[in-house]
């Protein structure tokens, strides 16, 4: 949840990264606005198996994956799924590494 002052702030979302990330680059954002994210930890969040995204090809499922990792890497400085070996393989396969 973001306050519309705060999201018209940081200039509406970073529409690069468009799936995996997403909440990655959010929390960048308001951080460059100096704002400091809140977790609560009593929230439970329940992640459902995404039924389209297996119903894509493959290319197309690591594009909105790994694809959206790579961009949010390069655009914030950052190196998460760094260690990964499948993130490792997709970046010498696209030819990124």
């Amino acid at each position: 949840m973001i306050k519309r002052k705060l999201w018209l702030a940081i200039g509406g979302f970073d529409t690069r990264v468009s799936f995996w990330c997403s909440d990655d680059v959010v929390i960048e954002q308001v951080k460059a606005m100096g704002v400091e994210p809140m977790l609560v930890a009593e929230s439970l969040v329940s992640h459902k198996p995404s039924t389209t995204l297996r119903a894509l090809p493959t290319e197309e499922q690591e594009a909105i994956t790994w694809g959206n990792v790579y961009i949010f890497n390069k655009e914030y400085g950052k190196d998460k799924f760094s260690d990964n070996p499948r993130y490792l393989d997709w970046l010498k396969r696209s030819g990124k590494l």
